[in-house]
């Protein structure tokens, strides 16, 4: 049997020649890479425990309409960084809006839950279009807020168990 280790390496910076120290530049930076792209990009931005950006990576590429990514996909560069929070960012590249499809709303919620399981919090989910962005934070905040998903989804008990409470 062959052993298997992982690492990280990290890269010279190509995204911003300047610090980033706030969930505000870090989505400006990530947003100028993705937002007028062709066909949808899924992204995650990885924090500490101080909420400083740590890092990015691109976890999906996708058609001009959806981008899948699994969980494992979005958790991994967030495990290997040490990371507590993540923000996690597509863009819409179809003109018209930043409403979130079923599969946005659903893909936030398994992130959402992935990431409680594993001890990262997801700390917002982004959509981005040309110049503009919406923020599940605040406008669908149930969509990431573990206790709300767990109650929608029935699981009173193991919410209170797990949480507690």
């Amino acid at each position: 049997m062959n052993e298997v280790m992982i690492q990280m390496v990290e890269k010279p910076s190509l995204l911003s020649e300047t610090p980033v120290n706030s969930k505000e530049e870090a989505i400006e930076v990530c947003l100028k890479q993705i937002s007028n792209l062709t066909q949808e990009c899924m992204i995650v931005i990885n924090f500490d425990t101080e909420l400083i950006p740590l890092n990015m990576c691109m976890v999906g590429l996708g058609s001009p309409w959806s981008a899948p990514a699994r969980p494992a996909d979005v958790f991994k560069s967030a495990i290997l960084s040490n990371a507590r929070y993540v923000i996690v960012a597509h863009n819409h590249p179809y003109p018209g809006s930043l409403k979130p499809s079923g599969a946005d709303l659903e893909s936030c919620m398994d992130i959402a839950l992935c990431g409680y399981h594993l001890g990262i919090m997801l700390w917002d989910c982004i959509i981005c279009q040309g110049e503009s962005y919406m923020s599940f934070q605040d406008c669908f905040p149930e969509y990431i807020n573990v206790e709300k998903i767990l109650e929608k989804l029935g699981y009173d008990k193991i919410k209170n168990k797990q949480l507690g409470h």
